[in-house]
């Protein structure tokens, strides 16, 4: 039920988003990086990776913060493959491939009129080719945040350096549910359109 509940509250934001993105200028995105899994919170596995994504993002007018901060809505895809670290018996060498979607608020305070510091929150789904301990279902949900500099190189284009840490789990719906925590570290393009 929890799992219904996130989902549909999932694809009701999403929709009444994703009009708005096409209209107006959009912020384009790449990033490419690395991951390894923590075990905190409940992971098992110990998993080291690395992904790419393709991101686009607008400003949105409801996503304001403390009445003066501007929020970019960013709909990001991305690819991410992971391998047991140090398998053993009790978890054998497996190789992780995960497709996700993910909806996040951006939030920026610009430092000069070369750098911005940033925050991410948001949520998403993900698919998975082979299922783990942590992650025994091959669809999953995902929620996160984290954290980065973008350096500005002109008008229309800027780099960004960042970290963010991903929480997927299958939301109570096959036990047991360790879930899997993830942390990513990647450089990413900017363009605008």
């Amino acid at each position: 039920m929890r799992g219904l509940v996130f989902w549909g509250a999932f694809l009701s934001i999403s929709t009444s988003c994703f009009g708005q993105l096409v209209q107006g200028e959009v912020n384009y995105y790449t990033y490419a990086g690395l991951s390894h899994t923590a075990i905190v919170l409940g992971s098992a596995e110990n998993r080291t990776g690395s992904g790419f994504s393709f991101a686009a993002g607008k400003i949105e007018p409801k996503l304001l913060l403390f009445k003066r901060v501007p929020g970019e809505l960013v709909w990001e895809a991305f690819y991410n493959e992971s391998h047991t670290n140090k398998p053993s018996a009790r978890y054998p060498s497996r190789t992780n491939q995960t497709f996700a979607v993910n909806m996040t608020a951006r939030y920026r305070w610009p430092q000069n009129p070369k750098l911005n510091f940033y925050t991410d929150g948001g949520l998403g789904f993900a698919l998975l080719r082979h299922s783990s301990k942590d992650l025994p279902l091959a669809n999953d949900f995902m929620i996160g945040g984290g954290v980065g500099a973008e350096f500005l190189t002109s008008d229309k284009t800027s780099f960004l350096v960042g970290t963010r840490y991903i929480h997927t789990s299958n939301a109570g719906r096959k036990k047991p549910n360790y879930g899997e925590n993830l942390f990513q570290y990647y450089v990413g393009y900017c363009w605008k359109k």
